[in-house]
């Protein structure tokens, strides 16, 4: 966008020069595009930089400190319908942080069945035989030994699981509400994104367009000064801008409510 930007701030300069070449207008004019094409040269060089870091980040992710690569590939203007939020919140099992409790509450679960099975005296069952020497006789004996947990009955080691499993729910309880905000959040930048950059498009974009085309075949023809055409030029940059911070943000926004479900939005799209 910011060599597109470029592009037609050096249109307008080259125009303004021909007229003041002409004798139709001040010289100060060609001054005044100078300064706008200066601007949005320093705005396509602060894009680099940004692109620069943004590659170098990226690459960064799979441990290169080199990118090697020229480009990423997407479609920036490629926005959808999303789901409602309640069935996006239908998927929030699915959670990594949520998922893991589901594993947690079970093992604190059998930690306190563990425990009180310690509790339980333990049966001794024995047997054997026996011979009486005074009447050279052989007895089966059969015996059962019953501890009795009269001190210890392992009170301690239960409660303490009582209490592992307790706060593990209430940690859990806490996840859930945090997880839910977070993605009530991120489900309303999402529509605002969605929104503006919709609306931007549709509506703010294509007049921002032809106003500037307009003025600046007005300009050419001596219907218009040039701070009319450096206006319609600096409400199309604006205008231009916007949209494509628009654009940024519903991106992010979807990578951050796919992350809190779990899943792509495509796929939830697709489910009723």
């Amino acid at each position: 966008m910011t060599e597109e930007t470029v592009r037609l701030a050096e249109e307008t300069a080259r125009v303004v020069s021909e007229r003041v070449k002409a004798g139709k207008v001040s010289p100060i004019e060609e001054i005044r595009a100078n300064v706008a094409l200066a601007s949005a040269g320093i705005e396509r060089d602060r894009a680099g930089k940004e692109l620069e870091a943004a590659r170098k980040q990226l690459a960064a992710t799979w441990g290169s400190a080199i990118p090697q690569f020229e480009k990423a590939e997407g479609i920036l203007d490629a926005i959808f319908p999303i789901p409602s939020l309640s069935q996006l919140a239908e998927r929030l099992f699915q959670n990594p942080d949520l998922a893991r409790w589901a594993t947690e509450i079970a093992q604190r679960r059998a930690a306190v069945d563990l425990e009180q099975s310690r509790g339980i005296p333990d049966l001794t069952l024995m047997g054997g035989i026996r011979r009486y020497e005074s009447t050279g006789d052989n007895v089966f004996i059969v015996g059962l030994s019953i501890p009795l947990p009269l001190f210890n009955r392992n009170q301690g080691g239960i409660q303490e699981a009582r209490d592992r499993l307790e706060k593990g729910e209430e940690e859990r309880r806490a996840a859930e509400v945090r997880v839910a905000t977070a993605l009530s959040e991120a489900y309303r930048a999402l529509s605002t994104a969605l929104i503006e950059a919709t609306s931007l498009k549709e509506k703010v974009l294509p007049g921002a367009e032809q106003a500037f085309e307009a003025v600046n075949e007005g300009y050419r023809l001596g219907k218009f000064g040039l701070l009319d055409v450096l206006d319609a030029q600096r409400t199309l940059f604006g205008s231009r801008a916007q949209h494509l911070r628009a654009l940024a943000d519903y991106h992010q926004a979807v990578a951050e409510v796919e992350r809190l479900i779990g899943e792509p939005l495509e796929v939830t799209r697709g489910r009723p």
